[in-house]
């Protein structure tokens, strides 16, 4: 059995996406074995916030500007879908549903615009359509599905 860590690692001036794999049959002491998969660059607005997999093995990522992207098993990058923010809200957590669509979240530092919901994203088609609206006075960080596939 494999176990892999997935995580971003943010830099002063890039951020990095990380994997790093661990073998338990043959697990050594010691920190596992790092592999970079891409490098974003901060000055061209590449600023990470959240990472998720879907069944096949794809990363999905979401960067603050709002902008959904997925790592294909070759390492090639590609834009899923631009997720429409209100002024002021940044795109946070990003999760695939039991439906295989994407849902993320985005969040506001201000109520009014209200920059609280959660977005749907075809993984197919990159169709962005606004899921639900959340409590303007909160800051959506992420999202989480039960087993009945209801996001919590």
């Amino acid at each position: 059995m494999s176990r892999v860590t997935i995580g971003i690692v943010v830099a002063a001036s890039f951020a990095t996406v990380v994997c790093s794999g661990l073998n338990t049959a043959t697990a050594r002491p010691g920190p596992p074995p790092v592999t970079t998969v891409l490098t974003l660059d901060p000055t061209l607005g590449e600023l990470p916030e959240s990472i998720t997999s879907d069944r096949q093995g794809h990363l999905y990522f979401s960067l603050v500007s709002g902008s959904v992207r997925r790592v294909n098993s070759d390492g090639s990058v590609v834009q899923v879908g631009a997720v429409p923010l209100p002024a002021g809200a940044l795109l946070t957590g990003i999760k695939v549903g039991p439906d295989g669509f994407i849902y993320t979240c985005s969040a506001s530092f201000s109520p009014s615009p209200s920059g609280a919901f959660v977005w749907r994203i075809s993984p197919v088609t990159g169709a962005v359509t606004q899921f639900t609206s959340l409590d303007p006075n909160g800051f959506p960080n992420d999202l989480a599905f039960t087993e009945d596939g209801t996001i919590s």
